[in-house]
This record gives C-alpha cells, sequence and structure tokens, in this order.
C-alpha cells in the first residue's frame, strides 16, 4: 500500500524494550550496579528497540513513510493541580537503571532513524500524544490524505482513532497478546462497505485472520502479515476522553472531579471519588437527551456544562458548587483532551511551521536492523522474531 503512514510512539517504544531488555532478575541490578552502566547493556537496550520496530512495521506491507513522535517535558506539568500534586508526578524511577543513558539511548535510537529517512518529530513542551494527534490531524485531513496507523499502547491514544470519506487512523496496540487494531466505533461496518482500490490497505493474503472481538469475520481490504490472530477491538473516543475527564486517571495523576467526605458503616471518615458507576449513570442520562457526547460541547456549552453537575450532584448525594466545578472540569479538559483548542498555540504554531517540509521525507529502504551497521550499536547476529512480540 502506497497511502500508508505508520507513526511511532518512541518513548512507549523504549520504555517497554527498557523492562523486557532488563529482565525480571530482582538481584541482577540495584542502586549500585544499574542496567544501562556498561555499553554492553546500551547496545542491547538500542538493537531491542530498533528490532522490535522492526517487527512492528513488517507487519504493514507497502507503508509510505514513519514517524517517530518524541516527548519532551510536557506543559501539562505546569499545571497544578488542587490536590497540590502535579501531573504524571505519581511516576516513580527505578533505582536499579541508569537513566540518563537511557534517555541518551533515546536520543541515538531516534538519530539513526533520521539518517535513514525516517521522521523525527520532537517540539518543545510536547508530549508524543500531543504530536501523535497533530500528526494524525494533518494527514487525514490534507489535500491527498494518508491512511495512518499509530504503534502504541498508551490508552490515551485512541482518542484520535478515526475515519472519514476515504481514509482511517487506528492504533496497533503492541500490549496486548494477540496482534490489536483499536479503531473508532463503526469502522469495520465502514471497511466492509468501501470498495474503493485506495482501501486496499494491508494487501489481503489470509482474510480467515482477520476477526473481531466477536469472532465476526470483516473484510477483504484489510489485512496483516501476522503470525497471530488479529482482533479488532471498536471504542469511541468521546466516551473515552469524557470518562477521563469526569472519573480522572490514576495513571496519569489526574483526579476524579469530584470528591467529598463521607461515613463508613462503622462511621468512619472516608474519602469518596466520582466512580465509573456514577459516571455509567450520567453518561446514560445524557445520551438520552443529546444522542450523544461532544467534547468540544462540554467545552463550550454552558447548559450542558451546568447539566453535567446536577447529575452528578443527584448521583453522588452531595453538594457540587458550580464555580468550583467548572474550574476543575476545565483543568480535567485541559490535562485529557488533545485537540488544537487545547494544545498551546506556540507548540501548534511550531507544528504546523515544519510538517509540509517534514512530510516530503518518504522512506528510501525499508527499516530493518541492518539500519545499525557502521554504529557502535550494531550486533552480527541477529534475529527480529527475538522481539518482545514473542516473549
Amino acid at each position: 500500500m502506497n497511502n500508508l503512514t505508520i507513526i511511532v510512539d518512541t518513548w512507549y517504544l523504549a520504555y517497554r524494550c527498557l523492562f523486557i531488555s532488563k529482565g525480571f532478575d530482582k538481584n541482577k541490578y540495584n542502586e549500585e550496579v544499574k542496567f544501562l552502566d556498561s555499553s554492553d547493556d546500551i547496545i542491547t537496550l538500542v538493537n531491542r528497540m530498533v528490532s522490535d520496530l522492526t517487527y512492528s512495521l513488517n507487519t504493514f506491507k507497502g507503508y509510505k513513510r514513519v514517524i517517530c513522535v518524541s516527548d519532551s517535558k510536557s506543559w501539562r506539568k505546569d499545571i497544578i493541580l488542587k490536590t497540590k500534586s502535579q501531573y504524571k508526578s505519581n511516576r516513580k524511577k527505578s533505582d536499579d537503571v541508569n537513566w540518563e543513558n537511557f534517555y541518551s539511548c533515546i536520543e541515538q535510537f531516534l538519530s539513526v532513524m533520521e539518517d535513514n529517512n525516517v521522521i523525527v518529530s520532537n517540539i518543545d513542551r510536547a508530549e508524543g500524544d500531543d504530536l501523535i494527534y497533530l500528526w494524525s490531524e494533518y494527514i487525514l485531513n490534507k489535500e491527498n490524505p494518508d491512511n495512518v496507523i499509530i504503534l502504541s499502547g498508551d490508552g490515551d491514544i485512541s482518542q484520535v482513532t478515526d475515519f472519514n470519506d476515504n481514509v482511517f487512523s487506528i492504533v496497533f496496540d503492541t500490549m496486548r497478546k494477540n496482534n490489536t487494531l483499536i479503531a473508532k466505533t463503526g469502522f469495520q461496518e465502514w471497511l466492509s462497505n468501501k470498495k474503493s482500490p485506495e482501501i486496499d490497505i494491508f494487501n489481503v493474503y489470509d482474510i480467515d485472520r482477520l476477526v473481531n472481538k466477536d469472532g465476526v469475520e470483516i473484510v477483504k481490504e484489510l489485512t496483516l502479515d501476522c503470525k497471530s490472530p488479529l482482533e479488532i477491538k471498536e471504542v469511541d473516543p468521546s466516551n473515552i476522553i469524557f470518562n477521563k475527564i469526569i472519573c480522572g486517571d490514576d495513571g496519569d495523576n489526574i483526579p476524579s472531579i469530584w470528591t467529598w467526605r463521607d461515613k463508613t458503616a462503622e462511621g468512619k471518615t472516608k474519602h469518596t471519588r466520582i466512580t465509573n458507576k456514577h459516571y455509567n449513570k450520567l453518561h446514560e442520562t445524557l445520551v438520552r437527551r443529546y444522542d450523544s457526547i461532544d467534547i468540544n460541547e462540554v467545552i463550550s456549552n454552558d447548559t450542558l456544562r451546568n447539566r453535567i453537575r446536577l447529575t452528578l450532584q443527584e448521583r453522588s448525594k452531595t453538594s457540587i458548587p458550580l464555580d468550583k466545578f467548572i474550574e476543575k472540569l476545565d483543568i480535567n479538559i485541559t490535562l485529557v483532551y488533545l485537540n488544537r483548542k487545547i494544545i498551546p498555540t506556540d507548540i501548534v504554531d511550531s507544528f504546523d511551521e515544519n510538517k509540509e517540509k517534514l512530510y516530503k521525507k518518504t522512506k528510501n529502504k525499508p527499516i530493518s536492523i541492518d539500519i545499525l551497521k557502521g554504529t557502535p550499536y550494531y550486533k552480527a547476529k541477529n534475529n527480529v522474531d527475538e522481539s518482545i512480540f514473542n516473549d
């Protein structure tokens, strides 16, 4: 396929390869002897990153370009939460890893990628998630759009899944045991109705492997060169975003939109928060009234915002002051929602200024472990099938 762009979540790839390469022997490394102290460890990690990326890319036939997005210190960390904590501040670093060398490995990996005509995208203060969103939006809405596949296991990225008349953006979830595509609700039906040769996405070779989570066979045009069965999981991006806005996200240290003190059966005080149970009732109530949840409406529609507050107030049996609720709502929207209206203007402007020049890059040769030849990281004996996808 010649109209496919693959976007790589580089830091996600790096962290995953780090913990697999380090192994699970807790006695091997410690504060005194850290993983990545030695040159052998560094070579192992860079090799692992290249081999695993190669394995993923080889799943898809005929992609036109690869974009590796990289993280910078996030602008979201400037938002101090009312809990006095900070965005992602709950993530602790292991004492048995040389983190300075880890970051250097990522830089070296990206340098090798760039030398091999891969687009490397990095903007000061932007997270990889921001760049994945901006690239997907740009590619899908160009005059001559491409299809987009995002290599990531980060659940936040599923909010950028989309499709329109001719092209799509989906996530290849590298965390799951089986090869799993995350797609926007309705994708399988859309794909099955597509007759255009433009949607010759993966050059079908074994349609019997292409099933959704219910085991229902789907279409002709979409197939992957996979060694294990492929699943397609459909998600509602708006529902994912709205759930995190309301319930928070423990993984990113984003608090629930409302917490209160309650009493246990023994009469002790406990802290209670809006949970998925409250959220499901809220979602059900709003869908009955509004048919669907549009996050842009949650941002701008004061009537809808107050309706959310009143519904949560009723469900939680607490009083929720309007001013405090709106403040918390806007903070969580800012932390969760990937959108041009939310991402700082300087980041968006920097992206827009360079996107067309960068996008002209197309691969001139397949990405393989051989791209490490001539670098300090090349190992003569490498087997891509040793990827962590098979571990």
